[in-house]
């Protein structure tokens, strides 16, 4: 009876553990979602803004074309 108790203890100890580090690894998870969202709206920002550029460029390049 000793040595099952020993053993449930021992089992109770690795679930805590699994657990805790579960928990850890979530939060870890998290905050890189949180990194990489702001990665995006970063790299999307940064896209429309070259898009606009180009387009300045080309208009410009169309209107400079055209006087020749």
């Amino acid at each position: 009876m000793q040595i099952l108790e020993k053993c449930m203890e021992d089992m109770k100890g690795v679930y805590r553990l699994n657990e805790e580090k579960l928990e850890f690894n979530l939060k870890v998870l998290k905050e890189r979602e949180k990194v990489n969202n702001n990665t995006c709206a970063s790299l999307k920002s940064k896209e429309r803004r070259n898009k606009d550029i180009l387009r300045t460029v080309k208009e410009k390049f169309e209107r400079q074309s055209k006087e020749y």
